[in-house]
């Protein structure tokens, strides 16, 4: 038998789904309480000012898309689901979700540093703390794999115990009705946890635990590393495209809730520790106005997941598509001073080199995405 309870613990904003009866998960001792799972859309957000809409209380980029019921075949009939967009990297078909985005329209994070053509530039690494207006990111715990192992009965025990799921501060928060709110971004600094001993994987599940040194835990003095995660609901499908197979997501804990993520990889750094985006292009439609960045091929990269020019921090600088050309047509970017790509790819590539001034200084949309596996 299942009932729902307000979830406890500061800024918590969504409720959880707890069984009443049968196992209590470990709740004894030092052990974190167990609050259930993140359910979006029974959310009632703490936050004075925040927007509670019909989705829920995540914030746009993380609210799972809602078919009309005669389009939830895209959703293998589930009332909602999570669908990545496609676009192109370096000549190849990618699979991505945008986890969080910085507008003309929304107040955002200003450059550390930008060249004299508002290209190359930089982020402070403050962008990754959370703000009481529920924007910012968030901070991660990540722990080695020093935890005793359970085992797993999947009828009766309510999460795995083979390994310590990572632990975030805070979630990316609806805050629209505020009148000037730091964006939300699925931006994690990541802080490794070392010292853990007595302790059964997934003992532990607050933030502030951690902090407060419980089983011994010592977290770092300073991020190892940022990356960008895709927080999803976790009672919503995962799918690989519309009316696919799921896709495989990791598990994390907040405040006791288990959540979902996908995670997009490390943001690389500059020798100042700032964070370093990447130029990319959006295409506009060739009749004017401006495309929105969840428009399937209408963001094109200029370099592949796991190269070493790729950040997934990526500035978009509008492109119209010319006559005759369609979405598709683009598969990648030629960045300035790559002679060799502008010769290749004249007709598939967009040249950054021949937009505009007013087009490379005008990064409408800075995007966060979480590039799928598959």
């Amino acid at each position: 038998m299942l009932k729902r309870h307000l979830s406890r613990g500061p800024a918590l904003a969504l409720l959880a789904a707890v069984c009443a009866c049968g196992p209590d998960w470990h709740a004894g001792g030092d052990v974190d309480p167990y609050n259930g799972v993140i359910d979006n859309s029974s959310g009632t957000p703490t936050f004075t000012g925040t927007n509670t809409t019909a989705q829920g209380a995540l914030y746009v980029n993380f609210q799972p898309f809602v078919p009309s019921s005669s389009q939830r075949a895209q959703c293998n009939n589930a009332t909602s689901c999570y669908l990545p967009i496609t676009g192109f990297a370096a000549g190849k078909a990618i699979k991505f979700f945008v986890a969080g985005r910085m507008s003309s329209n929304t107040p955002p994070f200003q450059p550390a540093s930008c060249d004299s053509s508002n290209l190359h530039c930089t982020y402070a690494p403050t962008i990754a703390n959370h703000y009481t207006d529920g924007g910012g990111g968030f901070h991660a715990d990540v722990f080695p794999h020093s935890c005793t192992p359970a085992p797993y009965d999947p009828v009766q025990d309510a999460f795995q115990r083979d390994q310590q799921w990572p632990i975030a501060d805070s979630l990316p928060l609806n805050n629209a009705n505020l009148s000037s709110p730091h964006t939300p971004l699925g931006l994690a600094a990541i802080y490794s946890v070392t010292g853990v001993s007595g302790e059964t994987c997934n003992d532990l599940k607050y933030a502030a635990s951690v902090s407060g040194g419980k089983f011994g835990a010592k977290r770092a003095a300073a991020p190892s590393a940022f990356e960008v995660w895709m927080i999803f609901d976790p009672t919503v499908p995962v799918l690989v495209a519309a009316g696919g197979a799921a896709l495989p997501t990791s598990s994390y804990w907040f405040e006791g809730l288990q959540a979902s993520y996908l995670n997009g990889g490390p943001v690389p750094l500059d020798a100042s520790g700032n964070l370093i985006a990447m130029d990319g292009v959006i295409l506009d439609p060739s009749s004017g106005g401006f495309e929105v960045t969840t428009t399937n091929n209408a963001i094109v990269l200029p370099a592949q997941p796991g190269d070493d020019a790729f950040s997934p921090i990526v500035r978009l600088h509008d492109f119209t598509l010319p006559s005759g050309k369609k979405l598709g047509d683009y598969k990648g970017v030629c960045v300035i001073g790559d002679t060799a790509c502008e010769t290749a790819h004249k007709n598939d590539f967009v040249l950054l080199s021949s937009l505009s001034a007013s087009a490379l200084k005008a990064a409408f949309n800075v995007v966060f995405l979480a590039v799928s596996p598959q």
